[in-house]
Formats: structure tokens, C-alpha cells, sequence
């Protein structure tokens, strides 16, 4: 049993919150699991706001302010549109009501092209419920590019096997350096 009604409050209240502060100590519940789930034509419009706005959010002071404030949902929507219907790419996306965030990989290349999660949802879980189930559907190894600069996302990978191989390359359209990180699953 759990005790008094009141303790029955402040476990609800722990549930909800993610955290209790207890004795003057801030004790973190671990998050539910996230429904994620394949992304639909349905979803192309909700993957442009989340991805221009996620882009806005990560990549300030990384990408250039001007090519981050030319970003254009109405743009990336068509790009979402053709996305959704190529075959050679899967894209999973996290959220009951509102996409919390997205992966796409190529199975064949085995290839995480993208993972974005919605600035409000930063460090809450998203990403790694979505670079997981990633994980589980290309059952090996894997590749995926960062920007230089981007230290969040590289301790991010890190947390989850990835480790520089030594290529780089320049994105052709914000001029910024992209690192290849991979993770090996064999031996």
C-alpha cells in the first residue's frame, strides 16, 4: 500500500511531473515510452513545422542566421511529400497527439539521414526513443552525419555508440562541415 491519500497525491503528481522534489532533493523519473510509429503522407505538414523549427532552434550559431530564417515550411512540406512516397526511405515519427520528433534512415544504405526533435522537447527523451527504434529496424551498423560545431548532437551520438571515422564533407547548402559518425554493431 502506498499510505495516506496525500502520499497518493504526491505520487500522481510525480508521474506527471517527471520529478519530486523530496527532502530538498530533485529525484527524476525516468519518461514513459513514446509511441513512435511510421510516418504517414498525413504527417508531411506537421514533419516541415517540426523540422524548420528544430533546424532554427539546433543549429543557431552553427548555420549561418540568414539560411536559418530562409527556412521555408511550405518548402520542406513538398521535400516531406516526396520523402513519404520513396520507397528507399522509412521515417518514424514520436507523439500521440503531436509529432515530438522524427527519424529518417535508409534501410539499404543503413543510413540515419535525419533526426529531429521539437525545441520544446529537447533533453526529454524523444531522440533516444527514436534513434532506438532506428536502431532496431536496421539491426547493424550505421552511419549519419553532423554539423562541426554541433556538440550536443555529437556527446548525443556518442551516448549511443556512434564515434567519429575520420570523413567530413561540406553541406552544399549552408557551407558548414558535416562530420561522418558511425556505430558498429559487430565484431
Amino acid at each position: 500500500m502506498c499510505g495516506t491519500p496525500a502520499r497518493v497525491a504526491e505520487l500522481v503528481y510525480a508521474m506527471d511531473s517527471k520529478s519530486i522534489v523530496r527532502k530538498g532533493m530533485r529525484v527524476r523519473i525516468p519518461p514513459r515510452a513514446l509511441p513512435v510509429r511510421r510516418a504517414t503522407p498525413a504527417d508531411a505538414r506537421a514533419l516541415a513545422e517540426l523540422h524548420v523549427a528544430s533546424w532554427r532552434a539546433g543549429y543557431k550559431g552553427i548555420v549561418a542566421d540568414e539560411q536559418l530564417a530562409a527556412q521555408s515550411v511550405d518548402q520542406r512540406h513538398a521535400i516531406w511529400d516526396e520523402l513519404l512516397a520513396d520507397e528507399n526511405m522509412a521515417v518514424l515519427v514520436a507523439g500521440e497527439i503531436e509529432l515530438e520528433g522524427f527519424v529518417a534512415f535508409e534501410p539499404e544504405t543503413r543510413e540515419i539521414r535525419a533526426l529531429y526533435v521539437a525545441p520544446d522537447r529537447f533533453r526529454r527523451g524523444v531522440g533516444t526513443e527514436l534513434i532506438e527504434a532506428a536502431h532496431d529496424e536496421l539491426n547493424g551498423d550505421t552511419a549519419l552525419w553532423v554539423f562541426e560545431g554541433n556538440d550536443r548532437a555529437f556527446a548525443f551520438y556518442a551516448r549511443h555508440g556512434y564515434t567519429r571515422d575520420g570523413a567530413s564533407t561540406i553541406h552544399e547548402t549552408t557551407g558548414v562541415t558535416e562530420v561522418r559518425m558511425t556505430r558498429q554493431t559487430r565484431e
